[in-house]
């Protein structure tokens, strides 16, 4: 088009640059997206894949997240496959079919899985199976990993602040059973007294518990102008990002929120937010009834059941929220603090390590799932930035 001067992206810079010209030049393995602008009018945008080099590594698959979907939902966007040993061009084998990846690196490999294959459920005891395949010159298949397409409910444990007795006393039961959690971090009171250290919040994330938005400093969100807002939220999704972590989802300290808060995390990039209202959640698939513990779940909405000291909660109390999440396809997210304090000034919102324990060979012995926040969102289809 003669004349006319184009404003060229790349969505991802540190996969490729592109210069005034239209030359784009690999930096890094990936995938970005390129598109060019003038006059106001922005192109349709075209996938650019780098190549991944074969890093010596062998290939295995260690981890699908989310590792199930509903039967009847809507495309799963993405199924990231964790591992070692991905080049370009792998495929994923799901089940009997082959999907192509949107995105290969050595360790990771993100692929959408089609609504048309979530359509039957997977018999019990005998679940879906999932492997990469690289091409020649490092041609090989992965063993599987199991996969399920199910209409039961499932669960979420959370852990507000980051404080060192979760760490200490309640994390390790998670580690012990292998089940993740996801972990709401307040980033300017890491590594101060009674908060864990980015040492910890690191070790955390490499064992899979999903690292989420507090903010920085844990105010009310409610009282704050719209730039102390976005200071507080894309400020610690900043301070993450820094740390290499990329959080999706955020809890809003105190509970606190109102439509202008939404807004900010939404503008944040952020794909969901918990707040403390008590109750399930549902995409709607198979509920067939309502009532005060149900809502439409908008993804900046989530609700949860708190457990705290204050609150009397015991494990009879867990198990049959757990029972009724399960027996009526709901997702229910539970909520704790502290663990094991016994200071006046905290031990409200403290509870027993043996709750924890409770609670986790509970979900272990009924075979309940158990997914982080950011799964849960995947698996209900729901994405504040749609």
């Amino acid at each position: 088009m003669s004349g006319v001067g184009f404003t060229w992206t790349s969505s991802d810079p540190t996969v490729a640059t592109i210069d005034a010209n239209g030359l784009a030049t690999g930096v890094g393995a990936g995938t970005t997206q390129i598109s060019a602008s003038a006059q106001g009018v922005v192109s349709n945008a075209v996938a650019l894949a780098d190549v991944v080099p074969y890093s010596g590594d062998p290939l295995t698959v260690n981890r699908l997240s989310p590792p199930m979907a509903l039967v009847g939902s809507g495309d799963l966007v993405p199924l990231t496959i964790s591992g070692t040993g991905f080049v370009s061009r792998a495929l994923v084998n799901f089940g009997s079919n082959i999907l192509v990846p949107t995105s290969v690196s050595p360790t990771a490999i993100t692929v959408i899985v089609p609504a048309a294959e979530l359509t039957s459920f997977t018999p019990k005891g005998h679940p879906l199976l999932v492997t990469v395949t690289n091409p020649a010159p490092n041609a090989g298949t992965s063993s599987p990993l199991p996969f399920t397409i199910t209409r039961q409910g499932l669960v979420s444990i959370n852990f507000d602040d980051g404080y060192q007795s979760m760490y200490d006393n309640g994390l390790p039961i998670l580690d012990a059973a292998g089940l993740r959690s996801t972990q709401y971090i307040i980033t300017q009171k890491v590594g101060t007294d009674s908060y864990v250290t980015l040492a910890e919040v690191m070790q955390m994330y490499n064992n899979g518990h999903e690292i989420g938005v507090h903010t920085r400093t844990h105010p009310n969100l409610t009282t704050l102008t719209s730039s102390e807002m976005t200071d507080e939220i894309l400020g610690a999704k900043q301070d993450l990002i820094s740390w290499g972590i990329m959080p999706t989802t955020l809890a809003y300290p105190y509970g606190g929120y109102n439509p202008a808060v939404e807004a900010v995390v939404q503008s944040s990039g952020l794909r969901g937010a918990r707040d403390s209202d008590l109750g399930y959640n549902s995409s709607g698939l198979g509920l067939t009834f309502g009532g005060p513990l149900y809502h439409d779940t908008h993804p900046l909405e989530l609700w949860s059941e708190a457990a705290e000291m204050d609150m009397n909660t015991t494990l009879s109390d867990i198990t049959s929220e757990i029972d009724h999440a399960v027996a009526n396809n709901l997702w229910l997210i539970i909520l704790f603090h502290r663990v094991d304090e016994t200071d006046p000034c905290c031990s409200s919102i403290s509870v027993d390590h043996s709750l924890i324990q409770g609670t986790v060979d509970y979900l272990v012995q009924q075979h309940v799932p158990v997914v982080t926040n950011n799964e849960g969102l995947i698996i209900e289809n729901l994405n504040a930035q749609n």
